[in-house]
């Protein structure tokens, strides 16, 4: 039992990423490790770092959504996803619950052009 990780993986071409004239969006999913793992206080550390063009950049914000009836919330101070369920989070060093290791995260990254 170690500490989770949440792992991005972009969607596929033409769906992976936007470039607008101020941002870059990149979409994708975030896969949680098993639930045996433990949830790290802060949250888990996510990157939108792949290997499509122009995925370099500051994440400026984040978006995510699945279907558990988890919430998920990016934390730009840490560069973390946290998980709450109604309005409260989950415990640092408590297992990952079953219920977002298991979910399917979608998710948007939006990064200021660098």
């Amino acid at each position: 039992m170690g500490q989770a990780t949440a792992t991005f993986t972009p969607n596929n071409f033409p769906n992976a990423i936007e470039n607008t004239l101020d941002d870059i969006r990149i979409r994708g999913t975030i896969a949680i490790s098993p639930s045996t793992d433990t949830y790290a206080s802060n949250g888990l550390p996510v990157s939108p770092s792949c290997n499509l063009p122009y995925s370099g950049g500051t994440v400026i914000d984040a978006y995510f959504h699945g279907t558990s009836g988890y919430q998920y919330y990016y934390d730009p101070a840490h560069g973390t996803i946290r998980f709450y369920l109604a309005g409260v989070e989950t415990a640092g060093g408590a297992t990952t619950p079953a219920a977002v290791s298991g979910d399917t995260i979608y998710a948007e990254f939006i990064l200021r052009r660098s």
